[in-house]
């Protein structure tokens, strides 16, 4: 139990001149610690008085300690016990405060948050001896003035540093700031590299020089001129670092020029290496570089055997950002190689390529509908419509024709279904235009976003017969109007934000003739409320230009 001796406080009422101690009890000895007394003027304490209950003897015990001698260095105090209550401890401090500085008193800006925590030392007193010698406030701790009434508390010497001294977690005493301290970068060592120096120069290097920007431009020109032992050596250090090299970003270049500047043997190397990690590089931001690379640099059986790796991994590698442009390089070069082989007569080369290429195709024939309808699969599906021979192409467009209705209305799968109409046979486009007429329904696909790009397709891919009678369902056919009131379909159509582009392609390429005068007539009849329409500007511009052909 600590105990806290107080004069009696009726008798601090009557007298001014009494003064006031305060001290901590050692809880062992039953005596005061030295140094550790505080005098001062008393005056009512509410707080004291009821917080604090005196024990009985207490003012037999109440000496009034002697004024502070700052010429002489006193030992640092400390605190054996702690206050009962922390609210009375800084009311009790503030209170004291108050009397010490009567003239310049303010109430401390930290609230009751602002007295010295336990262990530390009060400030000094306000007396003649206030600011001792500057070598004893250094000792001390102390500011040379005062730092209580200030806002800043952000020096060495301030209340909430002293409050960190002696704290019961043994911290250091420290003049820093409290936070995290900035790390001081690491000072990297600059290597220059000219034009005299060779690639035997980094030798064991090679690469951790590769990795870096200018290390790897370094390597990349000199690999241009370099012979075929420095490209040797870099090709063994490479060969042995590959993993870091495939998906760096300047690492990958170093592969790429040894695929470009290499024997014919060391591209073999390179291109066995990579038998074994194909599908997974392909996926890699960097590496999918470096297989496209090898498309270009390897020979035409190595390219092919590098590509028949892919099977079983089509899918996962179009369905990537990165590898679905290595699946469409593939389905590019290898139906290329094939035509070459078809055209020059050499059959069982072109069957080879074929052969290379068939798990490729198998896959996305038997997922077509899904990929037409993926950003990225849709892209494999129309490298197929565009390059490969027919044996290949011809099982692509049986399957897309099996779900072309449900392509017509889909943001990716219209473009697979246009591609079908440019790169397909005649039965194709037959088939597609009987879904987009069927029961009249040009002006419904018309009006939709993606189908409307159908609908025009087929006007400028379809023979004349199959636009005239496009045409005539535009002509035949009368729409609801926001007010229920009928008008032409063609008239709706020049209203309508994606129909209106239908009309003007039906202006650009009918062929002249009655037809054609009728849709203009149509469309004349109706100028004047088209010239309010944002969207048949282009329209009514063409209309206004029109000079029907004189009658024989």
């Amino acid at each position: 139990m600590m105990w806290f001796t107080f004069h009696d406080t009726q008798y601090q009422y009557q007298s001014s001149t009494q003064p006031l101690k305060f001290g901590a009890m050692d809880s062992k000895q039953g005596e005061e610690t030295d140094g550790n007394t505080y005098t001062g003027s008393p005056s009512p304490s509410p707080v004291a008085d009821v917080a604090y209950q005196m024990p009985e003897g207490a003012s037999q015990r109440g000496d009034v300690s002697p004024q502070p001698n700052w010429s002489q260095q006193s030992p640092q105090p400390k605190w054996s016990q702690p206050f009962i209550n922390q609210y009375a401890q800084n009311t009790m401090y503030q209170q004291h405060m108050q009397q010490e500085n009567y003239q310049n008193w303010q109430m401390p800006a930290y609230g009751c948050d602002f007295a010295p925590r336990f262990g530390a030392p009060y400030p000094p007193r306000a007396s003649d001896n206030m600011y001792p010698p500057n070598h004893q406030l250094n000792s001390m701790g102390y500011q040379q003035y005062p730092s209580w009434h200030s806002s800043s508390a952000a020096s060495s010497g301030s209340l909430r540093s002293l409050g960190s001294l002696g704290r019961g977690d043994n911290r250091k005493k420290s003049s820093k700031r409290r936070g995290k301290e900035k790390k001081q970068p690491v000072a990297s060592v600059e290597v220059h590299y000219h034009a005299g120096m060779t690639l035997h120069q980094i030798k064991g290097r090679v690469v951790k020089v590769a990795k870096d920007q200018d290390g790897s431009r370094f390597i990349q020109q000199r690999l241009a001129i370099a012979n075929n032992s420095e490209i040797q050596l870099v090709l063994d250090e490479a060969m042995l670092g590959i993993e870091e090299l495939y998906n760096d970003v300047y690492g990958n270049f170093i592969l790429q020029k040894l695929l470009e500047y290499g024997t014919d043997d060391m591209k073999e190397i390179i291109g066995k290496r990579l038998h074994s990690d194909t599908a997974s590089l392909s996926r890699m931001v960097y590496g999918c570089r470096v297989i496209q690379k090898a498309f270009d640099e390897l020979s035409k059986k190595d390219v092919a055997n590098l590509i028949s790796t892919f099977k079983g991994n089509v899918l996962l590698c179009l369905y990537d950002r990165h590898g679905n442009h290595v699946i469409q390089k593939s389905i590019t070069i290898l139906s290329s190689m094939a035509k070459e082989a078809r055209e020059s007569g050499d059959d069982d080369l072109c069957s080879f390529f074929l052969s290379s290429l068939d798990p490729i195709i198998d896959e996305i024939v038997r997922s077509v509908e899904d990929l037409s309808q993926h950003s990225y699969g849709c892209r494999a599906v129309q490298r197929i419509l565009e390059h490969c021979i027919e044996p290949q192409k011809t099982k692509i467009l049986d399957s897309i024709i099996a779900c072309q209705k449900k392509l017509l209305e889909d943001q990716y799968g219209n473009y697979v279904v246009q591609n079908v109409m440019t790169c397909g046979r005649q039965s194709d486009r037959d088939a597609i235009f009987k879904s987009i007429t069927v029961n009249n329904s040009v002006v419904k696909f018309s009006t939709q976003k993606q189908a409307s790009n159908v609908v025009e397709a087929m006007l400028r891919l379809g023979d004349a017969n199959q636009r005239q009678k496009i045409v005539q369902q535009m002509l035949d056919c009368f729409c609801v109007d926001q007010h229920y009131e009928t008008e032409s379909a063609v008239v709706s159509m020049s209203k309508n934000a994606y129909a209106n582009y239908v009309v003007k392609t039906a202006l650009e390429v009918l062929e002249e003739g009655q037809q054609r005068d009728q849709l203009y007539s149509e469309l004349l009849s109706n100028l004047a409320e088209l010239e309010v329409v944002p969207f048949a500007k282009h329209i009514v511009a063409k209309v206004k230009t029109y000079q029907p052909n004189p009658k024989d």
